[in-house]
C-alpha cells in the first residue's frame, strides 16, 4: 500500500495499514467514549445521592417513627374504649 502525503511517499504493508486502522478506530471509540462518560458524570452523581438519600429516609422511616406511632395507636384504641 502506498501512502502519498507530498512531499513524502510512503509504503506500507497492507497488513500493517489494517491494524494500525482498527488501533485508530479503537482509540477514538475510547476517547469519545471517556469524554462521554466524563460529560455524563455530574446527572450520574446527583442521581446517585438523590437514590442515597431516598434509601437511608426509607430505612430511618420504620425505626424512628414506629414507637410514636405505636403509642399513637394504643392512645387511640384506649380513647375508642
Amino acid at each position: 500500500m502506498l501512502l502519498i502525503v507530498p512531499p513524502y511517499r510512503i509504503e506500507v504493508a497492507l497488513s500493517l495499514a489494517i491494524i494500525l486502522f482498527v488501533l485508530a478506530f479503537v482509540l477514538l471509540f475510547l476517547v469519545l467514549r471517556t469524554i462521554g462518560l466524563t460529560l455524563s458524570l455530574p446527572s450520574r452523581v446527583s442521581g446517585y445521592r438523590a437514590r442515597r438519600r431516598r434509601e437511608k429516609a426509607t430505612a430511618s422511616f420504620p425505626r424512628g417513627h414506629s414507637p410514636a406511632f405505636r403509642r399513637a395507636f394504643h392512645a387511640g384504641l384506649e380513647e375508642s374504649r
